[in-house]
C-alpha cells in the first residue's frame, strides 16, 4: 500500500540567520520567586530553593527575541548534597506548562555541573499545512504544535517540586546560539521504505532492497572474523582469572577489595548488559493514526504475511494520549524483508550471537524471555508492582513513579503475585536476579506526601503511629518539638498542611527509613521464598535519596540504579555506603544519522557516543563497588516516535535497518576485550 504525497513547502524566511551568540544577562532581567531566594553576582543565577508545600520556583522576566538561534542553554551546578530534578521552562506571553512553553528536565547529582540547552521549536502556523506530532523530538527547523513564538520569548523558568529540604542552584552561561536555517523542500513523504527520514542522507544509510541483504552477508563474515572475547568462559565470567567457590548460582562477593558477581561457575563476573533485546514488537511500531502521507511506502495489512508488523496499541504519553492507536514496526518489516520468511528465527539466533560479540554478557531488563530461555546469555528478569492493584502513597491513583503504600494490610499480597509473575525463567542457572519496579519517586518529600494524605491512607495512619511512639503519646511534645498546637492526635491525622519542614525533619527522616526499609525488605523476603538462589537487584532508582540507597544497601543484593551521565563517578551515596552497585540504565545519543533526538544524553555525532560509552564503562570497571553497567537500549526508536509514548531517540546499538553503528561496535569491542584487567589489574592468571 503506497501513500502519495502532498507538497509542502516551507518558506525560506530572510533574516534568520544568526550572527554571534547572544548572551543572556540575568542581572538586566527582572527577577521574581516564590519560595525560593535568588541573587545575580558576575552572570550568574543563585537560587535557594525554601522547602515548602507548594513548587518554590525563581523567574527571569523579559523581552527576548530567539529566532536568529537553534538552541537556548545554560550551565547548571547543584550546590547541594542531594540529588534534585530542576526543570528550566521558557515560555511567551500566557505561556504555562501546558502551552506556549518549551521545558528542559535537569537532573543533577550532588555538586554536578553540567550544560543543558533547550531546542528552540518554532510553533505552527495557520499556514502551515503540515505538522509534525507524536514525537518527543523535532527538528528545530520544522515547525510544530508543540512550538513557540521564539521572536517573544518573556519568561524564564527554574523550578523544583515541593521537597522538604533545602537545595540551591546556580544557572551561568545563559546563551542563545547555532544558526537557525528553516527547510526550504517538500517533506512528505516524511520516512522512506525502510523507516528512515527521507530528507537527508549520512553513512550507513539504506538505499535499496539489495543494499539490505548485502549488510546482512557482510555482517555474517564480521562476527565470524570477531567472536566473543577469548578471556570469557560460557557465562561471560573471567575463564583464565581466579577460581572462586561455584556454587551453580549467581552471587556477590568481595575480591581484593573490590565488590564483584561471581558466576555459577566461581568466576569473576562483571556484568555488561543490554536493555530491551527483542526482534521488535509493539515497542519498535510507530503510530499511523493521523498521519496520512508521512510514509513513502507500507505493506498492504491485511495480508496475513504482513499482520505480524501492524499493532494496535492504547497511549498514555504525548500527542495521542488516552487512545487506542494503530501503529506499524519498520523495524521487524525490515527484518523480514532482511532475512526472508524465517526472520523472526535468524533475527533471534543472531542477537546473542551479536552481543557476545560486540562485548555483552548480559541480557538486561526487558529483553524477550524467549531469547533468556535459550540460555545463550545469563539474564535479569524485571517485574513491576504497576498495575497489581497496589495502594499509592498520597492516595489516588497510580501514577509514573509513584511509591507504594508499604503499610496497606494487602501489600505483602502483591508484592508476591508480581514476584510469581517473573515464572519459570527465573528459576534457572543463567538467571543473575530480579528486578522490581523501576524509576519510583523515592523524594526527600515522601514523609510529606504521607502527611498531607487524608486520615484513612495507610501511610498516614502508620506515619501518626510513629510519632506517638516517638513523643510517648505526648501531644504536648510534638508540639513543643514542631512549633505546632495540635488539640490531640485526632487533628494531627486529619491535618494536610505541613509543618516547619526543619522543625519536624527528624521525625519525618524516621518514617522515610521505616518506609523504605519495609518495601525493599518485603521485596527481598518474597524473592527468596519464591526463588532461591536469585539476587534481588533492587528497584534501579532514578530519584532517591541517602535514606533511599541506605535501605536498599541492608536489603538488596545489588542497588541498582539508572544512571544518565558521562560517568558514574561522583555518586556520593556510591561512595557512602559499602555495597554493590550495578548502573541498570544509560546511553547517549546523537542527531548526525537521521535520527530526531538524542535520548537524555546526546553528544555530537557517532564517534562521541562510541567515546561516551567507552569513558562510562570504564568508570564502572574502575569503581570499586558496581558490579555492572547496562546499556538502553538494543535498537533506535523509531523516528516517528515509539507507539505509546512518542519517544524518538538514536540510542540504540541498530537502527532501523537492523545495521549496526560501527564505532560503538568497535568501543564496546575495545571496552570488553580489557575489562577483567581494567577492573582487577594485571594478565590474566
Amino acid at each position: 500500500m503506497k501513500f502519495y504525497p502532498y507538497v509542502f513547502t516551507l518558506f525560506l524566511l530572510a533574516g534568520l540567520y544568526a550572527a554571534d551568540p547572544l548572551r543572556i544577562d540575568p542581572a538586566a532581567a527582572r527577577l521574581e520567586q516564590a519560595n525560593a531566594t535568588a541573587s545575580v553576582a558576575g552572570g550568574a543565577l543563585t537560587i535557594d530553593f525554601t522547602p515548602e508545600l507548594e513548587w518554590p520556583h525563581a523567574e527571569l522576566h523579559g523581552k527576548w527575541d530567539l529566532s536568529p538561534y537553534r538552541e537556548l542553554s545554560a550551565v547548571f551546578r547543584n550546590n547541594g548534597d542531594s540529588l534534585i530534578r530542576l526543570e528550566w521552562r521558557i515560555s511567551t506571553p500566557g505561556g504555562n506548562w501546558q502551552k506556549d512553553s518549551l521545558t528542559a528536565r535537569i537532573p543533577l547529582l550532588p555538586g554536578e555541573k553540567k550544560r543543558v540547552a533547550i531546542p528552540l521549536l518554532r510553533k505552527a502556523s495557520a499556514r502551515d499545512a503540515f505538522q509534525l506530532h507524536g514525537m518527543k523530538s523535532i527538528p528545530v527547523e520544522i515547525p510544530a504544535q508543540s512550538g513557540i513564538d521564539v521572536s517573544n520569548v518573556v519568561k524564564m523558568e527554574f523550578i523544583l517540586p515541593r521537597g522538604n529540604r533545602p537545595r540551591s542552584v546556580t544557572v551561568d552561561s545563559l546563551t542563545a546560539s547555532g544558526e537557525f536555517r528553516p527547510v526550504n523542500r517538500s517533506l512528505l513523504p516524511l520516512l522512506d521504505r525502510f523507516g528512515q527520514y527521507r530528507h537527508a542522507d549520512w553513512p550507513g544509510k539504506t538505499k535499496s532492497l539489495n543494499e539490505l541483504k548485502a549488510a546482512a552477508e557482510a555482517e555474517a563474515r564480521e562476527l565470524e572474523n570477531n567472536p566473543a572475547p577469548a578471556e570469557w568462559n560460557r557465562y561471560g565470567g573471567w575463564k583464565n582469572g581466579p577460581q572462586l567457590e561455584a556454587t551453580g548460582a549467581f552471587r556477590t562477593a568481595r575480591h581484593d577489595g573490590r565488590w564483584t558477581l561471581v558466576d555459577p561457575d566461581g568466576r569473576l563476573f562483571f556484568s555488561i548488559g543490554m536493555n530491551h533485546v527483542n526482534i521488535g514488537g509493539v515497542h519498535s511500531s510507530t503510530p499511523l493514526l493521523r498521519r496520512n502521507g508521512w510514509f513513502e511506502e507500507l505493506p498492504t495489512p491485511n495480508e496475513a504475511v504482513n499482520w505480524p508488523f501492524y499493532f494496535v496499541r492504547y497511549i498514555y504519553s504525548g500527542d495521542y494520549s488516552g487512545n487506542y492507536a494503530p501503529g506499524f514496526s519498520f523495524v521487524m518489516h525490515n527484518l523480514q524483508l532482511k532475512y526472508g520468511k524465517d526472520w523472526l528465527r535468524k533475527a533471534g539466533e543472531l542477537a546473542p550471537r551479536r552481543l557476545k560479540s560486540w562485548g555483552f554478557n548480559t541480557l538486561a531488563n526487558w529483553s524477550d524471555p524467549q531469547l533468556c530461555a535459550a540460555r545463550q546469555l545469563p539474564y535479569t528478569v524485571g517485574v513491576a508492582l504497576a498495575g497489581s492493584g497496589a495502594r499509592v502513597i498520597g492516595g489516588g491513583a497510580w501514577k509514573v513513579g509513584s511509591v507504594w503504600d508499604v503499610y496497606d494490610p494487602k501489600f505483602p499480597q502483591h508484592v508476591d503475585n508480581c514476584v510469581r509473575g517473573a515464572g519459570k525463567i527465573a528459576a534457572s542457572p543463567w538467571c543473575i536476579g530480579l528486578f522490581v519496579d523501576n524509576e519510583l519517586h523515592w523524594s526527600a518529600d515522601l514523609a510529606g506526601i504521607a502527611f498531607a494524605s487524608g486520615p484513612e491512607q495507610p501511610a498516614k495512619q502508620a506515619l501518626i503511629r510513629l510519632l506517638q511512639q516517638r513523643y510517648r503519646d505526648d501531644i504536648a511534645a510534638l508540639n513543643g518539638a514542631w512549633g505546632t498546637a495540635f488539640t490531640g492526635w485526632e487533628q494531627l491525622a486529619a491535618a494536610r498542611k505541613l509543618p516547619d519542614p526543619a522543625r519536624a525533619a527528624a521525625d519525618f527522616d524516621a518514617f522515610y527509613t521505616q518506609t523504605a526499609e519495609t518495601y525493599f525488605r518485603t521485596v527481598r523476603d518474597s524473592i527468596r521464598k519464591q526463588w532461591p538462589g536469585r539476587l534481588y537487584l533492587g528497584a534501579r532508582l532514578a530519584q532517591y535519596t541517602p535514606l533511599t540507597w541506605a535501605a536498599a544497601a541492608r536489603y538488596c543484593d545489588v542497588i541498582s540504579l539508572n544512571h544518565y551521565s558521562g560517568n558514574v563517578d561522583g555518586i556520593a551515596v556510591a561512595e557512602q555506603f559499602d555495597a554493590p552497585v550495578i548502573a541498570t540504565e544509560f546511553h547517549f545519543g546523537a542527531t548526525d544519522r537521521g535520527m530526531f533526538g538524542g535520548g537524555v544524553v546526546e553528544v555530537a555525532n557517532q564517534s562521541e557516543r562510541a567515546a561516551s560509552y567507552r569513558n562510562y564503562l570504564e568508570s564502572a570497571l574502575k569503581h570499586p563497588r558496581f558490579v555492572g553497567a547496562h546499556y538502553f537500549q538494543y535498537v533506535d526508536q523509531p523516528v516517528t516516535g515509539r507507539i505509546f509514548d512518542g519517544e524518538n531517540y538514536n540510542i540504540g546499538f541498530l537502527d532501523v535497518a537492523d545495521r549496526p553503528y560501527p564505532e560503538l561496535v568497535e568501543a564496546a569491542r575495545a571496552v570488553a576485550d580489557s575489562m577483567y584487567r581494567t577492573r582487577f589489574g594485571g594478565e590474566p592468571k
